[in-house]
């Protein structure tokens, strides 16, 4: 038989020998694999295994099916037989075989052989060569295969396949219409799916906002969920990662929310728990991680101070802020964790409404900055947020201490009070400003009642401050405003001087401070612009307070000289002599008064120009008179005074009283005296209110007149 003849057999043989092998290495596999599912699934049924069970189980199901391939399918697919080893094997599964196949093979090249150098040997050769042809020939290359195993896999898979159907229709859950066989085999190739036997209870553990990652030192509340049949007690098992044992824990059930509630305390360390109950053994493992929430590790204050302050900058290492108004400082802080996000929220003290918080979202690593300037006494709180959302779990709060820095002293000298005026009027300005540390503007404000002061010393008074880069803690001016003059410049055209204006007068003066609170401004005082007329009309009733005062004078003088007459006779009515007292105190007081009223007229009469109306001679001599009250009445308080006891010996109401009565002998001329002054003072003032009336009631007559023409 020819090479080529044996090298055919050989390649039949190899391509049925491989059929039959795939044939049986998947049998095999697949037998196997569905062999070992179902037993997985029989024990989920009896001891319903929690899906990390069921995970191993998919795992070894797995595992049978890749070793079924590796060796039923692929290590015995991928070997590559030799002719040689097909014609051996043929032999050794050949009924009688005697090697006939090897032998053949061998023959195929009797020129290699011995016996094949004679003829007789020659002969031989062939003579075998042609017998075990002839049985080669005879020979069923099929039968040589052993079917007979593969024949009993056959018979098992169809009842493996058989025993699968049945799973498949009974037994059946009456809720899902769903095979038994159906559910295991959902719950073993998804683990950790929501899939479940039937079964009267189902406990469903409620996840929390942020799944199980808690923060560190923070509790847990394990909430359960009853569906179905409720069990007056659920149990919960857990066990920590650094332990062993596992711990039980029984929890009551709330029949009516089919709710039950278990708390850890504090967090510590992670766990792993699961919830049995009624009949839901599941064994649902949950496992709990610890988180950390962000902290401040670190803060670095860079205070920065005002030059006008000459002050060194320093650097400390402290949160709570405190320094001198108006300091810069540099906050530098560090943190455990990469953050998201930080909200820093200032709150002042006395101040109730809420500042709207800082945002920063610009980081470097685990650091980041934000200044601030120091102006009043506070807090500052800082709230840190991690990239997974997580915040400090108590909101970081630091004090603001400030020491303020003084705002400049601004006194309004000239005029101390409100005052009238005319468009023709003209004002003495006076005042003083001081600061601790340096001024930057001092600025004279006029404005209408109510409104925004504007600065007289842009245009009428010229800079009444020049700031320097050296300390000039004091500022002092004067100047007079000059109606006319001011309104024919038009530095004051705005005002509208006419009749019923009100203006305001102020000082203001700002320090050097940069946060800006260093604004001071002096007490207003109004001033009330009227007509020439209607300001004599003002001027006559100051005048008649005068006569007042000229009058008490008057009185007083008279009943102090009438009644110390009297006394001095008998020096024994103590209630005389207090009210002559009494009497010569209203005497000090109306000529002080007096002074007083009289120079109000006269600045009244010089500031408004108008000296000529009221008749400033007649005036004048009432001054004169009044100083002259002045310097006379005090002698006469003198001399009383000189009559007070001067020792205790003096005190004896006998001796008191003669002193006292000689005392007043002394002055009852001079007291009668002060009356005929004061009379005489009263008469002039009566004279000078009574002419000024009568020119009033003309130029109102005068007016109303100009007012009817103008009309008609």
């Amino acid at each position: 038989m020819s090479e080529q003849t044996l090298t055919t057999i050989c390649s039949q043989f190899r391509n049925r020998l491989r059929k039959m092998l795939m044939e049986y290495g998947v049998l095999q596999t697949v037998l196997l694999t569905l062999m070992v599912a179902a037993g997985m699934v029989l024990a989920d049924w009896y001891f319903r295994f929690s899906p990390d069970m069921r995970m191993l189980s998919l795992v070894a199901v797995l595992a049978v099916l890749g070793t079924g391939i590796l060796f039923g399918l692929y290590r015995p697919l991928k070997r590559a037989w030799s002719d040689r080893e097909m014609l051996e094997y043929m032999d050794r599964a050949m009924e009688k075989g005697d090697d006939m196949m090897t032998t053949l093979s061998d023959l195929s090249h009797p020129e290699k052989m011995k016996e094949w150098e004679t003829e007789q040997g020659k002969q031989i050769v062939r003579t075998i060569v042609s017998d075990l042809e002839a049985r080669a020939r005879n020979a069923d290359v099929g039968k040589v295969l052993r079917l007979r195993p593969i024949s009993l896999w056959r018979k098992v898979a169809v009842a493996v396949l058989a025993l699968y159907v049945a799973g498949f229709i009974f037994p059946r859950d009456k809720l899902t219409d769903s095979a038994y066989l159906t559910i295991g085999l959902k719950r073993m190739i998804l683990p950790y799916g929501s899939i479940f036997w039937p079964q009267k209870t189902r406990l469903l553990v409620q996840a929390t906002e942020a799944g199980w990652r808690v923060p560190r030192g923070e509790p847990l509340a394990i909430r359960v969920k009853v569906e179905g049949e409720v069990p007056p007690i659920v149990n919960i098992s857990y066990r920590s990662s650094g332990s062993d044992q596992e711990i039980t824990e029984r929890m009551a059930v709330n029949a009516v929310g089919a709710e039950a509630t278990f708390t850890f305390g504090e967090m510590t360390e992670p766990m792993t728990f699961y919830c049995t109950g009624g009949d839901d053994l599941e064994r649902r493992r949950y496992s709990v991680t610890l988180a950390e929430r962000p902290m401040i590790t670190g803060i670095k204050a860079a205070y920065t101070y005002p030059k006008y302050m000459r002050l060194p900058n320093r650097e400390l290492k402290s949160g709570q802020l405190s320094g001198p108004e108006g300091a810069e400082v540099k906050l530098d802080f560090t943190v455990s964790t990469a953050l998201k996000k930080v909200l820093i929220t200032l709150r002042f003290d006395g101040d109730e409404t809420n500042q709207p918080p800082v945002e920063i979202t610009e980081f470097k690593g685990t650091a980041f900055a934000h200044g601030m300037r120091l102006a009043r006494n506070g807090s500052y709180s800082v709230e840190l947020t991690d990239k997974e959302g997580l915040k400090n779990g108590k909101v970081e709060k630091f004090d603001i201490k400030v020491e303020p820095d003084n705002p400049p002293e601004v006194t309004l000298e000239e005029p101390l009070r409100d005052m009238l005026m005319t468009a023709n009027g003209r004002l003495r300005i006076k005042f003083r400003a001081k600061d601790d540390y340096n001024l930057t503007d001092v600025n004279v404000m006029l404005s209408p009642a109510g409104a925004n002061g504007m600065p007289l010393s842009d245009k009428i008074t010229g800079p009444v401050f020049v700031g320097t880069t050296t300390l000039h803690p004091d500022s002092a001016c004067e100047f007079d405003l000059d109606f006319p003059r001011e309104n024919e410049k038009g530095t004051i055209k705005n005002l509208k001087l006419q009749n019923g204006a009100e203006l305001e007068l102020w000082v203001r003066a700002v320090d050097c401070n940069p946060s800006g609170n260093g604004v001071s401004e002096s007490s207003k005082v109004r001033l009330s612009i009227l007509t020439e007329t209607d300001f004599m009309d003002a001027v006559v009733l100051k005048a008649k307070e005068l006569m007042n005062d000229a009058q008490l004078g008057w009185y007083s003088a008279a009943g102090a000289y009438h009644d110390g007459a009297a006394w001095v006779k008998t020096a024994t009515d103590d209630e005389m002599l207090n009210n002559i007292l009494l009497q010569q105190q209203a005497l000090e007081r109306a000529a002080a008064a007096a002074k007083l009223h009289y120079e109000e007229v006269v600045q009244h009469m010089q500031r408004n120009r108008l000296q000529h109306v009221f008749m400033s001679k007649r005036m004048d001599k009432v001054g004169s008179m009044i100083n002259e009250i002045g310097t006379f009445v005090p002698q006469i308080a003198a001399k009383i005074a000189a009559g007070r006891p001067g020792s205790s010996q003096e005190e004896e109401p006998a001796s008191r009283r003669a002193k006292m009565a000689r005392a007043l002998q002394t002055t009852l001329q001079d007291q009668n005296k002060a009356a005929w002054q004061m009379k005489l003072l009263y008469d002039r003032l009566a004279d000078w209110v009574s002419l000024q009336s009568v020119l009033l009631k003309t130029r109102r007559i005068e007016e109303m007149q100009t007012k009817v023409n103008s009309s008609t």
